[in-house]
């Protein structure tokens, strides 16, 4: 069912200091500066490949009216921080069809008819957490050629060129990754609402996780449950499942890794290459890990992974 990432949402503590950041960092400006009407919240919306990359600073404790705790913005920057608040799932299925199998199948959705026009005018549904094992579940119906991804009925904006290519260093989304409670019941609860199949089941060595992933256009979505006493496992009892972080596909590690230093950019690696092997990943790949503390808080992580690379410190169980 799901088919790419329509959008990534971060809540951010002020929108043009990451504009800034944006720019200076990663070589990419706005698409579009959008600021809501009732002056609730403001954002800045960059295109990475077929993706919406949302930069959102909640102005008001009415940013994301409709909803409460999970699917508040104000009260999830309050709560946790700056981060990644929303991954919105495109499909191609006929969105009504979806929202009456979802309703069928017990799960809880907003409105008379399951599904809402978000502000940018594209069909939306959102399954209440309490139903999908805690797990913030968003779907957008959009044909990919429709220009109305980038209208905006309920906000003012300041518009670039949006045809233009994304020249800037993130390219698509890589993979995102989910902390959850249980990864066996979530592969039940996937295949029962969305029809999808695990592509992978890792388990470490140890024992000191379990991860499910799947096959999403370009993407990979990964969900993790860690053992009990970990220090991820402890923030899933406090916080709840949650989306832990998305990381962004760039076309070279090495190339990255050296305009990120040359900008004085600090790198968490254990290396002076400044980012760390597949072989010290549990997902394979090459990856560079922004120290948050510079990205205001925002965990911004990029990774590459050749087709060669081998996982070497889990096993695959298909």
């Amino acid at each position: 069912m799901f088919r790419y990432v329509q959008q990534v949402e971060y809540n951010v503590r002020n929108r043009d200091e990451m504009v800034a950041y944006m720019d200076r960092v990663f070589g990419m400006k706005p698409d579009s500066l959008v600021e809501d009407l009732r002056q609730t919240w403001q954002e800045a919306q960059y295109r990475v490949g077929e993706t919406l990359l949302r930069i959102r600073e909640p102005l008001s404790v009415d940013d994301g009216k409709y909803g409460e705790g999970h699917w508040n913005n104000a009260e999830f920057l309050e709560e946790n921080g700056p981060g990644v608040h929303i991954v919105s799932w495109g499909i191609t299925d006929n969105i009504a069809d979806v929202a009456r199998k979802l309703r069928a199948n017990g799960n809880t959705l907003r409105g008379p008819r399951g599904f809402h026009q978000s502000s940018q005018g594209t069909d939306q549904l959102d399954i209440d957490p309490k139903d999908s094992l805690g797990v913030l579940f968003q779907l957008t119906e959009r044909p990919r050629e429709d220009p109305s991804f980038w209208s905006w009925p309920l906000a003012k904006s300041e518009s670039g060129d949006l045809a233009r290519k994304q020249r800037g260093m993130l390219k698509f989304v890589y993979y995102v990754y989910y902390l959850i409670r249980n990864r066996d019941e979530i592969v039940a609860y996937i295949e029962r609402n969305f029809g999808m199949k695990p592509d992978r089941l890792l388990e470490d060595q140890d024992g000191q996780w379990k991860e499910v992933q799947y096959r999403v256009g370009p993407t990979w979505l990964k969900m993790i449950e860690h053992a009990p006493g970990t220090k991820h496992a402890k923030s899933v009892e406090e916080h709840g499942p949650s989306i832990h972080h998305v990381v962004w596909g760039v076309d070279n590690i090495a190339d990255t890794a050296r305009q990120l230093k040359a900008k004085g950019v600090p790198l968490l690696a254990p290396n002076e290459r400044g980012f760390c092997y597949g072989s010290d990943s549990p997902h394979g790949t090459y990856e560079i890990h922004i120290d948050p503390q510079d990205a205001f808080g925002i965990d911004f992580r990029m990774a590459h992974a050749p087709h060669s690379l081998s996982i070497e410190i889990a096993r695959v169980l298909e």
